[in-house]
């Protein structure tokens, strides 16, 4: 219960709250999907901050420090290989792309750009 009300609590943020719920797994050999379930929460929430916690290119990280970007935009981009996720955030800002389908939609297009120009580099 102490678990679920500091993870829900005003002053913490996604990555932070990633952060928390990485660490109990690891620490307590705790699935996502278990942990999910004791907190109340779907495994898709938690996996969502654990991946903003430890999947996101500093860029990224700095550019939503910054309110450059989303956290929602931060979401999509770190479902990237971190290599792709600092060019797909600069063209996501350099096109001013910020609306939640519009950066899926860009991403679908970003991905299939990177595997043309890399399949015939």
């Amino acid at each position: 219960m102490a678990l679920k009300t500091n993870l829900i609590r005003e002053g913490m943020s996604e990555r932070e709250q990633g952060k928390v719920l990485h660490q109990i797994t690891q620490e307590f050999g705790i699935s996502q999907t278990d942990l999910a379930k004791k907190i109340g929460k779907s495994r898709n929430w938690v996996d969502k901050r654990i991946r903003l916690a430890l999947n996101l290119h500093p860029d990224i990280v700095k550019a939503l420090e910054d309110n450059k970007i989303s956290m929602t935009m931060a979401e999509i981009i770190s479902s990237l290989e971190p290599a792709l996720q600092s060019p797909f955030s600069s063209y996501l800002l350099n096109n001013n792309i910020k609306d939640e389908a519009e950066v899926r939609k860009a991403k679908r297009h970003f991905l299939n750009n990177t595997i043309y120009t890399i399949g015939y580099e």
